[in-house]
């Protein structure tokens, strides 16, 4: 029965979009490995073969130009916590919100770039002449490449004026509008959790139940930790 459906299967959580441009918010959750079942979310190593994240995919549209090949098309990547962080500042009612992001990932290429993203959420509440705007929210998003520089303690950012931007879009939303699309994410992520998290949690602790009484039964005198 399924199988006949796969090719309108859709991983779109929410999506907001205008004459000229769109943002769409997409499913790329994984859940935990039992072995870090308390994290709920992956975003380790589980077998050596690499990573496992667990994202909320935004993809920004600009048709601006034209459709088909003239479409500019950004996609960038958040956290669940990310996402629950917004959600608070719009509930609170928050006048001034900002979320900034950038990121250098990926192998690089022949030339030593990379893949980069950057992710800019802004909520201002009026503009510069004091006058209340009619949409405070504003999403900015833009792909490109850079020359990856690694820290002592592992990680990676940007080697300064290397970065080359290859393309950005924008979107401005109402208070309504961007909260129609984080509420139905966030309604999204804790269903996920709902459904995938729990037999791993239970297996984890199990497996976490049994290595400490592997310990106790190996060292005495038993101990909790």
């Amino acid at each position: 029965m399924y199988e006949d459906q796969n090719q309108n299967v859709r991983n779109s959580i929410a999506v907001y979009k205008t004459d000229k441009r769109l943002v769409e918010l997409r499913d790329k959750l994984n859940p935990s490995f039992w072995g870090n079942y308390a994290e709920l979310h992956g975003h380790a190593d589980i077998d050596g073969s690499g990573k496992v994240y667990s994202n909320i995919g935004v993809v920004l549209y600009d048709y601006s130009n034209g459709t088909g090949n003239n479409t500019i098309k950004v996609y960038v990547n958040i956290t669940p916590e990310d996402v629950f962080w917004i959600y608070n500042a719009l509930t609170a009612h928050t006048e001034y919100f900002e979320l900034e992001q950038t990121k250098i990932f990926g192998q690089p290429d022949q030339n030593g770039y990379s893949p980069m993203t950057k992710l800019r959420i802004v909520r201002s509440g009026v503009d510069k002449n004091g006058e209340v705007r009619r949409y405070p929210w504003c999403i900015t998003a833009e792909n490109g490449f850079g020359i990856a520089q690694h820290t002592r303690v592992g990680g990676t950012y940007c080697q300064s004026g290397t970065y080359r931007s290859d393309r950005k879009a924008f979107i401005s939303l109402s208070d309504y509008d961007f909260f129609r699309l984080i509420n139905r994410t966030v309604r999204y992520i804790t269903q996920f959790e709902n459904t995938y998290c729990p037999p791993i949690i239970g297996n984890g602790r199990t497996a976490y139940g049994n290595m400490l009484m592997q310990r106790q039964a190996a060292y005495n005198p038993t101990q909790n930790y």
